[in-house]
């Protein structure tokens, strides 16, 4: 179970990163682990959701090939988060056009999939239109006209909420693929329809950039984490030289020992292995072993402290 719980826990922070070595060693290893983690524990998110988001386009391409089925599997297309959108809504709203391309291949052209809404009522296409992804819009539609006409939460279509934006090269762009495509203005929703479409814009964007912001957090602290291992391991051999010099040290004190007797001109017979330092320097020699006692015994906790938190 603990394995199991490792694995799982590799995979989600190799979907992080959007390495993709990492996933083949981890699909090499134990493949059922994909099938797993369907959700992750800290976004409540799939995956795939999370891929998407941060652009990891060659992440997400693994991931549907080791798991093709992810694509056309409902559960996940249709999947929702915690404001009710899909994954094909997190592809528009990230910016991620290729992604979401390779989520609709599965789907056949004659399929609908315009009623697939977040909690605001808004479509792909409403929340496309919203955020002006002139390139999902085109895609879109070029895929497929059906619910071109759809209306949201607030009765407005893709053309209203168009109209009522500010006019600029992406809105331009983006009301003429509509009207190309057959694309009305909706009946009935009155002289409310700016400030609904304001809403749309205002409230959509930050939302989406509060969870961009969350991941890029969590993204940098996994590289941060992994840089304090690093400079930690760094440590550990420094210190372990250092606890090496002292001991070295200790049995060879500085000026070496007597090898023989020796005897100095009317004074005491020397006996071999006497330190040359303590003899003839005592207040020298004691300064010496009270440093280098310290330096070792603080190495050598070091040492014994990052061997403890590893076991």
């Amino acid at each position: 179970m603990e394995k199991i719980h490792m694995i799982e826990k590799k995979l989600y922070d190799a979907t992080l990163k959007g390495d993709v070595e990492t996933l083949e060693v981890l699909m090499r290893e134990d493949e059922p682990a994909l099938a797993r983690v369907s959700i992750s524990s800290c976004f409540n998110q799939t995956p795939l959701h999370v891929a998407a988001m941060l652009g990891h386009f060659g992440f997400s391409k693994s991931l549907l090939h080791y798991k093709p089925d992810f694509a056309g599997r409902p559960e996940v297309r249709f999947y929702t988060l915690d404001r009710g959108e899909t994954i094909l809504h997190t592809c528009v709203m990230y910016n991620r056009l290729e992604p979401l391309i390779r989520l609709l291949e599965p789907i056949a052209v004659d399929e609908d999939f315009t009623n697939v809404k977040d909690e605001s009522g808004s479509t792909i296409l409403h929340t496309a239109t919203a955020l002006k992804r002139t390139q999902h819009v085109k895609y879109l539609l070029t895929r497929s006209v059906q619910g071109v006409n759809e209306v949201n939460g607030n009765g407005l279509s893709a053309l209203d909420i168009i109209e009522q934006m500010h006019k600029d090269v992406k809105t331009i762009e983006i009301k003429e693929l509509l009207i190309s495509t057959g694309a009305s203005r909706a009946k009935g929703f009155g002289n409310k329809a700016n400030q609904m479409t304001l809403e749309v814009q205002t409230s959509q964007q930050p939302r989406y950039n509060r969870r961009a912001k969350l991941l890029r957090k969590v993204t940098k602290w996994s590289i941060f984490k992994k840089k304090g291992e690093n400079k930690g391991n760094l440590l550990l051999v420094a210190v372990t030289i250092i606890a090496a010099m002292a001991y070295q040290a200790a049995i060879s004190p500085p000026g070496g020992v007597i090898g023989i007797d020796a005897k100095e001109s009317n004074g005491p017979i020397i006996k071999p292995g006497t330190s040359i330092l303590a003899h003839y320097h005592p207040d020298e020699n004691r300064l010496f072993w009270r440093f280098n006692t310290v330096t070792f015994i603080a190495s050598l906790s070091i040492v014994f402290f990052f061997v403890s938190r590893g076991t």
